[in-house]
C-alpha cells in the first residue's frame, strides 16, 4: 500500500470498474473490465498511479526540475520541445526507485510467474494513462510499451513508461488537445504475461468499419508476429471483413479478405541488448493469410461480445499465442479494448463534383491507395523520409512518407493531406488522420517514388478509394444530409432500392435510405475483383492463354487461395456477400452475369474464347449463353456455386435474376440448370426474377409469370430493343425512355405483372436521366424503383410527390 493508503498494485480482478480509473488508467480499467466479464485476456496486474506519484514526489528536486523544463518549452520551436523532452526523460530514468516500491512490484511479478510455473516469466510492460483510450483522445501509440521483459529489466521498463509521459510527441499532443502539459493524474503501468504472437499473429479489429462507420461488420487487420508493427504502420496487413451474426445464435460470417504484403514481422530477440527484433517476412508467408477464416470469425465474435459489454463501438487489439503446436496454446487473446476515437456523422455526406469545363489535360491520375481518412486535400507535395527532415515541411503541404510514428504529430497536424507507402486502416497515420480530420491515403507501395518530382496535387479520399491527381482539380463540394430522405421514405409506399455492383463502396453507401438492392451486377464483380475469364480458370493449363504480363498479374491475384477455381468462386461469393450484408435483412436481387462478348474478351485470356460480333448488345449474351455448351460449365461451377455458397453462409436475402430472356423455354431450362446446382426455386425462400428487356418479355409475361417470382424492367436495354437501337453506337440517338412506344411497354409490363400478383421494379437509368418518369411509374403501380445511391434522395422526393398526387 502507498503512504496515502491507496494500493500500488491492483490485479485485474481487483480493479473497481466504477471508481478506479484514476488508479488504473484507461488501458488498465478497460482490461480489468474485460477480465471481470469473462473475455480471454492475458493475466496480469496494474501498477497504479500511486506508484508514479510516490516515485515522482520522493525526490522534490526531480519534480521541480521536470516542471521547470515544461515551463521553458516554446511550442512554436520544435527544437525547444525536443530538447526539454530529452532532458526530462534523462532525469526520470536516472532517478532511483525506493526499495519498498521495487520489492512490491517484483513480488507481484514473481507471483504471476508462479501461476505459470516459471521463475522468469516474459511480460509486456505497457503505459496506462488516465486520459487515454477515451472517445475524445486516442493517444495512439503515444506512450511507451516494452515487450519480452523479464525480472531484471522490469523496473527499468516501468521507469521508461513513466518518462514516456514527457516525450515530445505526448507533450505536443496534450498541448494540442488543451490538456495540462504536466499530467497531475499521473500514469499507471500494466504488466501482463506475454502472448507469443511472435510465433503467431496479432492485429486490430473495429466493431464498425473504420472509414465508412458501417455497423454491420467487424473490420480486422492482422500481421505476423508482435503487434507493434501494426500501430507503427511498418507493414500492409491482411484485411478481413466479417459480418456480425445475421440471427440470434448464428456465427459471424467472413464476407471479404484481402492479402497484405506483410513485408516485415517482429519477434523476440535473443540478444542481451534487445528484447525484440524486426525481420523480413519469408515470401511463402507473405503469399498466405496470417490468420484463418475460423480465427477471423472468433475474433469477430469476441468483438461483438465486447461491443455489447461497452454499449458502443470499440476497437480492440488481439494476439494469438503461438501456433498451438510448437509454441503457445494457439488461442486468441484480447490485449486491449477502447472506444473508437473518431467522430463523424455517416448520414452527412460530402460530395465532390468535378467541374468538367475547367478540367485540363494536365490533370492526370498519379497514384491510387487505400482511403483511410475521408476528404479532399490540395497542396504542394513534400516527401519526408524521417524526422530529421521536418524542418523542410511547410504548413498546407501534402505530406508523403514511408510511414508515420507518433513523433510525426507536429507535421501531420499541419498537412493538407497525408500519403504513406505502408500501413493499413489501423496504422498510426490512419488513426491520427481520422482524428485530425485529414484526408489520408495509405498502402500506396511506392508513393514516395511516384510523387518525388510532383508539384501541387489534389488528394481525394472517398468511397471510391484514395486518388492523387496532378495539379489543383476544379472541385465543387456539396454537403448532403441523408436524414430528411430517411424521414420522407417512411411516408411512401413504393420501395426504393440500390443499383450496385461495387463491393468496395457498398459499406459507405449503406447509409442511404433503401429497401435493399434491386440490381446487383454480377459481371461488375467478375470484372473488378476477379479480372480473369471463367474458361481460363476451367482449363487444365490456364497460363497457356496468357502473355507474360498477364501470367504475372494472375499469379499475384491467386496468392492466398488453394486453387484458381477456389479463387474465382470465393471472390464472386465474397462480392455478393458484401452487398447482401450491407442491406440485410432487406433483399438483394443478383443478376447473373450479363457480359457481352466484347466485354468478356477484355478479361484476362478472354480473347481466346470470344468471337467477334458486329453487335454484341444483341448477340451471345444473357440466359441463352448459360445453356450453351461453351459456357454451361462456367455458369454452374462459378456463378451458381458462388450464389449457393453465399446463401448457405446465411444470406437468405439473396435472390437471383436472369437477363435477356428471349423465350419462356430458355427460362425454364436455366431454372432447371440452376436447380441441378443446388439453387432450387422456392427452397429456403429462394426466388428467381426475370429482367424485362425485350418486347417479347411483355408479350410472354403471362407464361413467364409461371416461371419467375418477380420482374425487373431493364429500361436501358428495353429502350434499345423497342426502338431497334444499338445503345453502344453514339450516332444512333433517336428516342429515349420517355418515347411513347417505350413508355407503353414499361407501363404495360407493370400492369400485367400486377394482374399476375408479381412484384415488378425498374432498374435502368430512366428514373435518374428522366426524373419525370417517376410519376408515370408510380401511377402505373410499380413495386420498386432502383437507382444509384446518390440519386436516392431525389428519387424519394419524386416518389413522395407522385404518391401525393395519386391520392388526390
Amino acid at each position: 500500500m502507498s503512504h496515502s493508503g491507496s494500493p500500488h498494485i491492483l490485479w485485474f480482478d481487483w480493479v473497481n470498474i466504477r471508481s478506479d480509473r484514476v488508479l488504473a488508467g484507461g488501458k488498465g480499467l478497460n482490461l480489468a473490465k474485460l477480465v471481470q466479464n469473462g473475455v480471454h485476456v492475458p493475466p496480469g496486474f496494474v501498477i497504479t498511479t500511486c506508484t508514479w506519484h510516490e516515485f515522482m514526489e520522493a525526490d522534490k528536486a526531480l519534480l521541480t526540475e521536470v516542471r521547470e523544463y515544461l515551463e521553458g518549452i516554446v511550442f512554436e520551436n520544435g527544437e525547444s520541445l525536443q530538447q526539454k523532452s530529452d532532458a526530462i526523460w534523462k532525469v526520470i530514468v536516472r532517478t532511483g526507485m525506493s526499495q519498498h516500491l521495487e520489492q512490491e512490484i517484483i513480488g507481484a511479478y514473481d507471483k504471476l510467474g508462479r501461476d505459470f510455473g516459471k521463475d522468469y516469466l516474459d511480460v509486456a510492460v505497457r503505459s496506462s494513462a488516465v486520459g487515454e483510450d477515451m472517445e475524445d483522445a486516442s493517444f495512439a501509440g503515444q506512450h511507451a510499451t516494452y515487450l519480452n521483459v523479464r525480472r531484471d529489466g522490469l523496473i527499468g521498463a516501468i521507469k521508461n513508461c513513466f518518462a514516456s509521459l514527457f516525450t515530445a510527441r505526448v507533450i505536443a499532443y496534450r498541448h494540442e488537445k488543451n490538456f495540462p502539459i504536466f499530467p497531475e493524474e499521473g500514469l499507471a503501468v500494466i504488466v501482463q504475461k506475454m502472448v507469443r504472437s511472435d510465433k503467431g499473429a496479432s492485429g486490430v479489429a473495429f466493431t464498425h468499419h473504420p472509414t465508412s462507420l458501417a455497423q454491420y461488420m467487424v473490420h480486422i487487420e492482422a500481421i505476423y508476429g508482435l503487434g507493434e508493427m501494426m500501430v507503427g504502420g511498418d507493414v500492409v496487413p491482411d484485411i478481413f471483413q466479417v459480418a456480425k451474426p445475421l440471427a440470434k445464435g448464428a456465427d459471424p460470417v467472413v464476407i471479404a479478405k484481402q492479402l497484405g504484403s506483410k513485408e516485415f514481422y517482429m519477434q523476440y530477440a535473443h540478444r542481451s541488448d534487445l528484447t525484440t527484433e524486426k525481420l523480413s517476412t519469408p515470401a511463402s508467408w507473405r503469399q498466405q493469410f496470417c490468420i484463418t477464416d475460423a480465427q477471423a470469425r472468433e475474433i469477430a465474435r469476441m468483438c461483438c461480445e465486447i461491443e455489447r459489454l461497452y454499449g458502443h463501438p470499440v476497437d480492440i487489439e488481439f494476439a494469438t499465442d503461438g501456433d498451438g503446436v510448437r509454441m503457445g496454446d494457439g488461442r486468441i487473446y484480447i490485449v486491449q479494448a477502447r472506444p473508437v476515437t473518431f467522430k463523424r456523422d455517416p448520414y452527412i455526406r460530402d460530395k465532390y463534383e468535378l467541374d468538367e469545363n475547367a478540367l485540363s489535360e494536365g490533370h492526370i491520375l498519379l497514384l491510387r491507395g487505400i482511403a483511410a481518412g475521408p476528404g479532399v486535400g490540395i497542396g504542394k507535395v513534400s516527401v519526408i523520409e524521417n524526422a530529421r527532415d521536418f524542418h523542410s515541411f511547410h504548413a498546407g503541404e501534402v505530406l508523403v512518407t514511408e510511414m508515420t510514428t507518433p513523433d510525426w504529430m507536429p507535421v501531420m497536424r499541419e498537412a493538407a493531406a497525408i500519403i504513406t507507402n505502408q500501413g493499413g486502416m489501423t496504422c498510426h497515420a490512419a488513426i491520427v488522420a481520422r482524428e485530425l480530420g485529414k484526408p489520408c491515403l495509405i498502402g500506396t507501395g511506392n508513393g514516395t517514388e511516384i510523387l518525388a518530382e510532383a508539384g501541387t496535387v489534389t488528394v481525394i479520399c472517398d468511397e471510391d478509394g484514395g486518388k492523387v491527381f496532378d495539379g489543383e482539380l476544379p472541385l465543387h463540394k456539396q454537403e448532403i444530409n441523408l436524414r430528411p430522405a430517411w424521414d420522407k421514405k417512411g411516408s411512401i409506399a413504393t420501395k426504393v432500392m440500390f443499383i450496385a455492383g461495387e463491393p468496395d463502396t457498398i459499406a459507405s453507401n449503406c447509409f442511404y435510405p433503401n429497401d435493399g438492392i434491386g440490381l446487383a451486377r454480377m459481371e461488375f464483380i467478375i470484372a473488378n475483383q476477379i479480372k480473369v475469364h471463367p474458361r481460363v480458370v476451367l482449363a487444365d493449363d490456364l497460363f497457356q492463354f496468357l502473355n507474360k504480363k498477364e501470367i504475372t498479374d494472375l499469379k499475384e491475384l491467386l496468392h492466398g487461395y488453394e486453387s484458381p477455381r477456389e479463387f474465382f468462386i470465393w471472390k464472386l461469393q465474397s462480392g455478393i456477400m458484401q452487398l447482401a450484408a450491407a442491406v440485410w435483412p432487406n433483399p438483394i436481387i443478383v443478376r447473373m452475369s450479363d457480359f457481352k462478348t466484347n466485354e468478356y474478351a477484355n478479361l484476362l485470356g478472354g480473347s481466346y474464347f470470344e468471337k467477334h460480333e458486329e453487335n454484341p448488345m444483341l448477340g451471345f449474351r444473357g440466359a441463352g449463353r448459360y445453356l450453351h455448351e461453351s459456357y454451361r460449365s462456367a455458369f454452374l461451377d462459378f456463378e451458381c456455386e458462388a450464389l449457393r455458397r453465399a446463401r448457405e453462409a446465411g444470406f437468405t436475402n439473396i435472390k437471383a435474376m436472369l437477363p435477356f430472356v428471349r423465350t419462356p423455354a430458355t427460362a425454364r431450362a436455366v431454372i432447371n440448370l440452376m436447380a441441378s446446382a443446388g439453387l432450387v426455386r422456392g427452397e429456403n425462400g429462394f426466388e428467381v426474377y426475370c429482367m424485362v428487356e425485350l418486347p417479347c418479355n411483355v408479350v410472354d409475361m403471362q407464361e413467364l409469370g409461371d416461371i419467375f417470382d418477380g420482374f425487373s424492367i431493364g429500361s436501358n436495354d428495353l429502350t434499345q430493343t423497342v426502338l431497334g437501337q444499338d445503345r453502344d453506337n453514339a450516332e444512333v440517338t433517336e428516342g429515349n425512355e420517355m418515347t411513347p412506344s417505350v413508355l407503353w411497354f414499361i407501363t404495360t409490363a407493370i400492369d400485367r405483372a400486377r394482374q399476375l400478383d408479381k412484384p415488378i421494379g425498374i432498374c435502368g437509368q430512366a428514373p435518374t436521366n428522366h426524373p419525370e418518369i417517376v410519376s408515370v411509374l408510380v401511377k402505373a403501380g410499380i413495386t420498386s424503383i432502383s437507382v444509384a445511391p446518390d440519386a436516392i434522395p431525389v428519387t424519394i422526393e419524386k416518389i413522395y410527390e407522385a404518391e401525393r398526387e395519386r391520392r388526390k
